[in-house]
């Protein structure tokens, strides 16, 4: 698209909906009593609700209303209409009269105007303060700080990244970290959907010793700053398999925010266990990206175990 737009083969563009988009508009417009109630709404059970019943009028409204529109996604689903129940709820919906106002839907971004899919990393750092210079090449497409415009919010996809480090101390060259594939797929719950959450990582780490780890879990969304993804994984690490594999088992969380449209944070905590030695390794980190024109700033810290780890990067 990008491509046919500098062509100027593009004469509009034009926004439409997504039923999705206006289901979790409705949905998150709702409040926790509101959100009980949902499940009892959509089965026809409000007239036996108690939670519906101590809704007030106009809360009453709102929750049909996200009701309707779920019901439009679960009939594209199914591929089944579902008249009785559609009409049920106008009906229920009619007899509140004039309550609420259109749903307002934040547009997103063009994404003619998302981040270019290849991005060069320039930085220093310090690993238990032994300093280096990051020279790193990404090919696609984007990482959790990176700016999601037209892209799917709070996700990650890269492939072919190369992080080459120098040691000034050392004076020698390593390829730190080769990303072969990086995928973290987040979706999150509500009362009435519970998609998966998602992750995958293959590449090597420094020596050329290759790695693949994959979890699996759940995602919810919070009501703070622009927007606020909670994730949570039960993952397998597993590092060093060209000679004595080191396998880890455990939990991974992320706390990622959007503060603004330009400024973003991600705080990660990993609990791990080393089920060939024994031992439990524990992983905290905090980052924040701030972007500005075509060029972002970040900064990355993390404790690994006993190991403390900083850098300062420039993205362009």
């Amino acid at each position: 698209m990008k491509v046919l737009n500098q062509e100027g083969l593009l004469s509009k563009e034009q926004v439409r909906t997504s039923l999705q988009t206006e289901w979790r508009t409705r949905y998150g417009n709702l409040n926790l009593s509101q959100r009980s109630a949902l499940k009892e709404v959509l089965q026809n059970k409000a007239a036996d609700s108690d939670k519906y019943a101590q809704l007030p009028k106009k809360k009453k409204a709102e929750a049909l209303e996200a009701a309707m529109s779920y019901l439009a996604i679960k009939e594209y689903r199914d591929h089944k209409e579902y008249k009785s129940e559609k009409y049920d709820l106008a009906v229920a919906r009619a007899r509140l009269g004039s309550l609420t106002d259109p749903v307002e839907i934040v547009l997103p971004k063009s994404p003619l105007l998302s981040p270019p899919t290849t991005a060069f990393y320039l930085g220093y750092g310090q690993i238990d303060e032994v300093d280096f210079y990051q020279f790193k090449f990404r090919r696609g497409f984007h990482d959790l700080l990176s700016d999601d415009s037209g892209l799917a919010p709070f996700s990650q996809l890269n492939f072919f990244s190369f992080d080459l480090r120098y040691h000034p101390t050392l004076q020698n060259w390593d390829l730190y970290e080769f990303v072969l594939l990086s995928i973290l797929s987040t979706s999150p719950w509500t009362q009435l959907e519970k998609p998966m959450t998602w992750m995958i990582d293959i590449g090597t780490s420094p020596k050329f010793l290759p790695y693949v780890n994959g979890g699996i879990g759940t995602s919810f969304d919070l009501p703070l700053a622009q927007a606020t993804r909670w994730s949570w994984l039960a993952v397998s690490k597993n590092t060093d398999l060209t000679e004595i594999a080191k396998p880890y088992l455990g939990v991974e969380t992320l706390f990622m925010t959007k503060w603004t449209e330009h400024f973003r944070s991600v705080i990660k905590a990993d609990y791990l266990y080393s089920t060939n030695e024994g031992r439990s390794l524990g992983i905290g980190g905090l980052a924040m990206a701030y972007d500005h024109g075509k060029i972002e700033y970040r900064l990355e810290a993390e404790r690994r175990d006993t190991e403390n780890r900083w850098m300062l990067s420039v993205v362009f």
